[in-house]
């Protein structure tokens, strides 16, 4: 603006140089550059400064002057004055005192936030012309100085064979601290390299996990990352949580914090083996135990075993044998069924006789289950051999020299192992401690010698020995199977003899006739001298003039009757015998033939025979009293 004056006489003066001026009723404008809105900050102190120490912004260029209004929101109505926080009813403005208010900052002591509390800011810009900017938004920003924390809860230390998610929890204060990242690594022990998601490299790698909520997280596991293919099959994993403060529990480098879980992989089965008993053997124990070795990387937990009776079709159970497969579980009977460091052990099977098979398998402390190992076969059988016995010569038998072979039978129990061997303890009584070895007759005052039967042996026949007439022996059969369980049979005892006995008959007369004839007597004698012989004296009866042999009750053919012994002449050597006869025909002639056999079977080389004739006419006399071989003290009377 220029201005000039006119005077009365109308004269006018010089022009003066003109004054400028701005006209300017518009507020001015700005920008808050920081904080953010709604960002949130740290003290500084950690890992990532992202702290809130200088709050700045821009400004119209006629700016003259810059004001702060600054709230903590979360404590009500304080207020920034510049110095210190004070309460007021109506936003505080404070000058800032601007050096340059268009491009303008104010530092602030990250002491004086409040940890956990949301603030807020606006300015308030006045230029040169006094226009005040008015109505702009504050910006609202929240201040956490807490670490968030993380941890693994699955898999803690241990040995896996599996895993297909690695999860753990999170947490964040103060309440208004938000967690906006989540990662972890997974480091190779062996080789202490570090996993990126496909593939091992040597520098640390931390991996975003899969998902995460604000007090949970997990990672899905891709397949092969672990493997057990080394000496040392351990992996370190370590989990780190950042939130929006940038606050973060772990350092890159993976130092700073010292939790983490160490997992050792184990993806391969146990080995497991039956060592004993071996195989094809044969078993006689009844308390076999049986017994194995169990290899594993880091511990067998279990031993499966099956075993089957191959004769019977049946599986022991634990306790009882069954018609269906059976695997018996170390876990469910710790007393009888020991798992060791490297072996196993298996006691307290019922066994039978029979063929067995056995399988094995292990299941390690992770579940790897190991395949069931080719059957060990063999034989057990404790049982002795359940047939042993003479059938020939019987015992307390007599017998001639028709004995030529002495007989038996054996067998093994039901599914045994079979009979392998059979002895014969064959000892002459009557010479004492005398035994036969099988070639000849030795003196054994052990009474240990044994004569072998030579197979087959289920039905056997061994040849006599040399005896001696009137000699008394034993046998005692001993058999085995081939599980070496021996049984020893009954002993027989026999008696030798091969004197024939002779017969002779003392009433009637040859060649005499009788009026009436009511008994046959005689007598007979045997050897040996030492012991009853005998066995029986037999006559025939024969009518010679009809023709026909008394049978017992009637006439008709040749019949020999067993006589009735009477007294010893001599003891063992001479005796009486006698047959009461029938009624004899009037006019009839009529012969006795007598012979006599011992107890091994020896008869009369010659009978004895006599022949008489009945004449009814003629007188005879008879005697009622005494009766024939009866004993009396006294005898006052004699009838007939």
């Amino acid at each position: 603006i220029r201005a000039y004056s006119v005077g009365q006489n109308f004269g006018r003066e010089q022009v003066a140089t003109g004054k400028s001026f701005t006209y300017d009723i518009s507020p001015p404008t700005y920008d808050l550059t920081k904080p953010a809105n709604n960002a949130h900050y740290n003290d500084g102190t950690g890992f990532i400064d992202n702290s809130l120490n200088l709050i700045s912004g821009t400004s119209s260029p006629d700016s003259a002057k810059v004001e702060l209004c600054i709230r903590n929101v979360t404590s009500g109505n304080n207020y920034w004055d510049g110095s210190s926080w004070v309460n007021s009813g109506a936003d505080l403005y404070f000058d800032i005192n601007a050096e340059n208010p268009a491009r303008w900052s104010y530092s602030f002591s990250t002491a004086s936030w409040t940890n956990g509390n949301l603030h807020t800011v606006k300015a308030r810009i006045t230029d040169i012309a006094g226009n005040t900017n008015t109505g702009e938004s504050a910006k609202y920003f929240f201040i956490d100085y807490q670490v968030p924390s993380s941890a693994i809860t699955f898999p803690i230390d241990g040995v896996y064979r599996e895993l297909g998610t690695i999860s753990g929890t999170l947490s964040d204060s103060p309440p208004l601290g938000r967690i906006d990242q989540v990662q972890l690594y997974i480091q190779r022990l062996e080789d202490s390299l570090y996993y990126n998601g496909s593939a091992w490299q040597d520098t640390i790698e931390w991996m975003e996990v899969t998902e995460f909520s604000q007090t949970a997280w997990s990672y899905t596991l891709p397949g092969g990352v672990f493997t057990d293919e080394y000496d040392n099959s351990g992996y370190d994993i370590k989990v780190r949580a950042r939130d929006f403060a940038k606050n973060i529990d772990c350092d890159d480098a993976g130092i700073s914090k010292q939790e983490k879980v160490t997992i050792v992989w184990d993806a391969t089965p146990p080995e497991t083996s039956v060592d004993f008993p071996v195989e094809s053997a044969l078993i006689n124990d009844p308390a076999l135990t049986i017994r194995g070795n169990s290899t594993d990387k880091h511990g067998v937990d279990e031993v499966r075993i099956s075993i089957k009776n191959e004769s019977t079709g049946q599986w022991w159970t634990g306790a009882v044998w069954t018609e269906s497969e059976q695997w018996v579980r170390s876990s469910d009977f710790p007393g009888n069924f020991e798992v060791f460091e490297s072996s196993w052990a298996y006691s307290g099977i019922s066994f039978n006789s029979g063929n067995y098979n056995v399988r094995v398998y292990g299941i390690d402390t992770v579940g790897n289950t190991g395949t069931p190992t080719v059957g060990r076969n063999f034989i057990f059988d404790a049982t002795p051999p359940t047939v042993n016995s003479l059938t020939s010569p019987l015992n307390q038998g007599w017998y001639d020299d028709s004995l030529t072979n002495f007989q038996g039978t054996t067998a093994d129990d039901t599914h045994g192992s079979g009979v392998s061997g059979l002895t014969l303890k064959i000892q002459d009584v009557s010479a004492g401690t005398v035994f036969w070895n099988g070639s000849g007759w030795v003196n054994d005052a052990n009474e240990n010698t044994w004569a072998i039967v030579s197979p087959p042996h289920s039905v056997w026949a061994y040849p006599t020995p040399s005896l001696q007439d009137g000699g008394i022996y034993s046998i005692t059969p001993r058999v085995v199977d081939f599980a070496g369980n021996q049984g020893t049979g009954e002993t027989v005892t026999f008696y030798y003899d091969t004197q024939s006995p002779e017969s002779y008959i003392t009433n009637p007369d040859s060649g005499a006739s009788y009026g009436r004839l009511e008994r046959v007597e005689g007598y007979v004698y045997d050897l040996p001298s030492e012991m009853d012989s005998l066995d029986r004296v037999e006559i025939t009866l024969y009518n010679v003039s009809d023709n026909q042999y008394y049978t017992g009750s009637t006439w008709g053919t040749e019949t020999w009757l067993n006589t009735e012994w009477g007294d010893w002449i001599e003891e063992y050597s001479y005796r009486n015998w006698h047959y009461n006869l029938p009624a004899l025909t009037g006019g009839k002639n009529y012969r006795i033939v007598s012979r006599a056999l011992d107890a091994a079977g020896n008869s009369d080389s010659q009978t004895s025979t006599v022949n008489f004739s009945i004449n009814a006419s003629m007188p005879y006399s008879l005697i009622t009293l005494p009766r024939d071989n009866s004993k009396v003290d006294e005898l006052p009377l004699m009838r007939g």
